[in-house]
């Protein structure tokens, strides 16, 4: 449970869509304005390394007037050049940090974590997986974790951190796995 204490105006949700083929993300944020008159906002977007302080890249910022009681969503393009790739073998990631100011004041932010990846399949002769614009062939296995709480001998080993990290890493990487999907109840 969170409490997030935010102004009039404030961040419904953000979505980061990465698009590698122009060199850009696309952040489409949904904001509100929770007060009885028409608001004023300007909204900023970021891009940073997830691990790391310095800004990479922004958007212009862009004023937007919404009614009272009113959400909207606001579509804003990052440029972001000499960006690593995601992959399961390198599984680099960025953070888009999103601001809202109402009167030159922040009234609400949120961070999203994304990586610039592309994911799609295709039919006809080029049939397949493909992960940033390359055929790529999963290899991997199903987990069907919540029948193993049904034994009794397995004691408190889902709770392990070190067990799981062995079962959702260390047999990843002995059997050269890059895909793993869980089934019959959630991870």
């Amino acid at each position: 449970v969170s409490v997030v204490y935010t102004g009039p105006a404030s961040v419904v949700r953000t979505k980061v869509e990465p698009d590698i083929d122009r060199g850009l993300v696309v952040v489409r944020t949904s904001v509100r304005n929770n007060g009885a008159q028409q608001a004023q906002v300007t909204l900023r977007q970021q891009v940073r390394d997830w691990q790391g302080d310095q800004w990479l890249s922004q958007a212009q910022p862009l004023t937007v007037t919404l009614p009272a009681g009113a959400t909207e969503t606001v579509v804003q393009e990052v440029p972001l050049a000499d960006f690593r790739l995601w992959s399961p073998e390198q599984p680099h990631l960025y953070v888009a940090q999103t601001t809202l100011e109402q009167e030159g004041q922040p009234t609400d932010d949120r961070a999203t974590r994304f990586g610039m990846r592309k994911v799609e399949w295709r039919a006809g002769e080029e049939k397949g997986f493909y992960l940033n614009n390359q055929l790529y062939y999963l290899r991997g296995t199903n987990i069907a974790l919540h029948r193993f709480f049904e034994d009794a001998d397995r004691g408190a080993l889902p709770w392990d951190e070190a067990w799981v990290r062995q079962l959702l890493g260390g047999y990843m990487k002995d059997f050269h796995w890059n895909s793993f999907r869980f089934h019959v109840g959630r991870a």
